[in-house]
Formats: structure tokens, C-alpha cells, sequence
């Protein structure tokens, strides 16, 4: 079973694209150099990439501009550019990761667990009404009782069904992108109502729910930096390390990647923790 597995980078910050790139150095050597598993980085800046072993896939401005409405909502790139990449393949299978995450346990274990009616996402973070989260209540409080109009024969409305699920990884056939253009039309049209962050996420974990698709949680597979203080910590961590081998020398980098330490020294999380802003 060939997978592809596609990471999103884009814009002026080095450490998203660095995360990227640790993203697939920590797993190289174990998972992702089998020759039934393709990489693809989707990028606004390809010359960060060149030397690693991926394709390319560029974004360009009027798709950057498209996909994010107007530059009001980035994470629209998200579900447009894993639209074209799952396009652009030929692999059986397309796996999204956030680039703050890393593999911990075989993805291809994961891999086998995708069909046509499962799909994998992170984990299930609940109901939207009667949610004690209030970034999720954003959204009853946005789209309760409402009826939104996503084209002129298609409308969305609200339902007790709805749950969120982060989709901090996502897994899918690629030949099922159609479905993922469904989500970003979704997106387009719940982004205006809903004062959250979360908006692309929702919209994917709806458009699975409202064609009967199972979702799988990944979480159990993965490790992540995607708390403020580890963020914090990782980032200068990993401009280090490519400020000292350079950002495109891949051997350099593939022999070297285990001098990476992303765990935070105790005195640094308790040094975060005692200045940490309320």
C-alpha cells in the first residue's frame, strides 16, 4: 500500500518549515525511505527543500489568496493544499501532518486502517452543544438555528450530531480529494459565522460526518510540540541546528538530526511555567 505523506509550510516563519523538516528527519531513516512511501511538501518557499528527498508541490498567490479568503483565515491553506497534493499522486493513500508533530509508531500500521469509509483523524475532542470548551462553544454560538448557504443548490445547518475532531494528522484514500474540496467550500462558508480558530478543523470532521465516515483517532501514533512553551523551547532548538548545517545539506542533516533534543530540561518548563501570563 503506497502513502503519501504530505506536510504544509508555508510563509516567512523558519520555524514552521523547520518543523517540517524535523518532522521528516526523525522518521526517515525508520519509515518514510521505504520505496511504498512518497513525501510532499506543499510550500511557498521551495528552496528551503531543496537536497530532501520530496516533491515539491508549490503554492502559489492566487491560490494562497483563494484558499485563505482574502488572507483572513490561514488555515485554509491546510485543506486546499492537501486537495492538490492528494491530486497530484499516485500513492493509494495520502497522510497530512501538522508540522509540529512527529511519528512515533509505524505509520503504515495507521495506513491500513484507512478506507473508504474510515478515515483517521487526531482525536475526538466532543460534541459542539453542551461543550465546556469555549473555543468549541464558538460555534453553537455562531451557527445555532442557522440555515448557511454553501453554493446555490447545497446548505449547512447545525446539527446534534456535530463533534469536533482535531485534525492535527489526517489520513484518507487520495482519490477521496473531492471530499476534501467539499470541506474547503464548508470552510469558505462557516468561516464569517464563527468567531474561532477552529473553523477548517470542524469543517473537514462535518464533511466526514455528513457521508457516514468513520474517523480513527491517530493520536497514539504521534508526539507533538504544540503547546506555547514547547513551541517556545523547539524553535530555537531546531534554528540551531539548521543555522549550523546549513538549511539544504540533507546528509549533513540525516546523519546529525539525533543532536536534536525537543524535550524541555525541567528548569526550562519550570521557568516558563513561573513566568507564564494569565
Amino acid at each position: 500500500m503506497s502513502t503519501q505523506h504530505v506536510l504544509i509550510a508555508y510563509g516567512s516563519r523558519l520555524d514552521y518549515h523547520h518543523g517540517a523538516k524535523y518532522q521528516i528527519l526523525s522518521a526517515y531513516s525508520k519509515w518514510l525511505s521505504r520505496p511504498e512511501a512518497e513525501i510532499t511538501v506543499v510550500t511557498d518557499n521551495p528552496d528551503l527543500y531543496a537536497g530532501y528527498p520530496c516533491k515539491i508541490i508549490t503554492i502559489s498567490a492566487k491560490e494562497k489568496t483563494a484558499w485563505t479568503l482574502g488572507g483572513a483565515q490561514h488555515f485554509g491553506i491546510k485543506i486546499g493544499g492537501l486537495s492538490k497534493a492528494m491530486q497530484a499522486t499516485t500513492a493509494s493513500y495520502s497522510i497530512l501532518l501538522d508540522t509540529d508533530m512527529i511519528w512515533i509508531k509505524d505509520p503504515a500500521i495507521l495506513s491500513r486502517s484507512i478506507g473508504y469509509s474510515s478515515f483517521v483523524m487526531y482525536r475526538d475532542e466532543g460534541p459542539i452543544y453542551g461543550s465546556y470548551n469555549k473555543s468549541i462553544q464558538r460555534f453553537s454560538e455562531g451557527l445555532d438555528g442557522k440555515t448557511i448557504n454553501i453554493s446555490p443548490d447545497k446548505i449547512y445547518a447545525l446539527s446534534r450530531q456535530s463533534r469536533m475532531w482535531g485534525s492535527n494528522i489526517l489520513g484518507l484514500p487520495s482519490n477521496a480529494w473531492p471530499l476534501i474540496d467539499e470541506a474547503l467550500e464548508l470552510f469558505t462558508a462557516l468561516e464569517p459565522e464563527v468567531n474561532a480558530h477552529t473553523v477548517e478543523q470542524f469543517s473537514i470532521s462535518e464533511t466526514l460526518r455528513l457521508h457516514n465516515i468513520r474517523k480513527i483517532s491517530g493520536k497514539r501514533f504521534l508526539n507533538s510540540w504544540s503547546s506555547t512553551g514547547r513551541k517556545n523551547y523547539v524553535g530555537p532548538v531546531l534554528a540551531n541546528f539548521f543555522e549550523k548545517y546549513g538549511e539544504n545539506d540533507f546528509d549533513a542533516h540525516i546523519e546529525q538530526w539525533h543532536s536534536i533534543k525537543i524535550s524541555r530540561p525541567i528548569q526550562i518548563w519550570f521557568r516558563q511555567k513561573l513566568h507564564k501570563k494569565y
